[in-house]
């Protein structure tokens, strides 16, 4: 299949974020895709997303594979450790405690329960990655 580009730019976009694949994802070694960042290599590998765009405009959007509750709390009890370990990496970093830092975060205040409580973080988290990656 022959991919339509609107303008160069969208071409040389592409052709960013291919580079990017090939040359930092393909580094993953198989037990990667068992962490947030080898879910976002195998996620751009397979044309599901691009981080790029996670990274500039976070999960709310849809993410393929983190859409739906469903979705997001599997991931949670997934990734439930280096979640936490991210957060706490943070409050670190920044000298606060982790409950101060969520306040701070997108979607904060749509929390009422558990469920929206994992599907909070599990976006930060994804979110947080994907900027990683971009920066680096």
């Amino acid at each position: 299949m022959t991919k339509i580009y609107r303008s160069d730019e969208d071409k040389m976009m592409q052709d960013r974020n291919l580079k990017w694949s090939s040359s930092s994802i393909m580094k993953h070694k198989p037990e990667d895709e068992n962490s947030i960042q080898g879910f976002l290599a195998v996620g751009q590998l397979q044309e599901r997303f691009l981080i790029s765009d996670i990274a500039t405009h976070g999960c709310s959007g849809g993410v393929s594979g983190i859409t739906t509750y469903n979705e997001t709390i599997a991931f949670y009890d997934k990734h439930k450790k280096e979640i936490w370990d991210m957060l706490y990496d943070m409050s670190e970093d920044q000298g606060f405690s982790i409950p101060f830092l969520m306040s701070d975060f997108d979607g904060a205040r749509n929390v009422s329960d558990e469920d929206t409580f994992k599907n909070f973080l599990v976006w930060w988290a994804v979110t947080q990655k994907a900027r990683e990656l971009e920066q680096d």
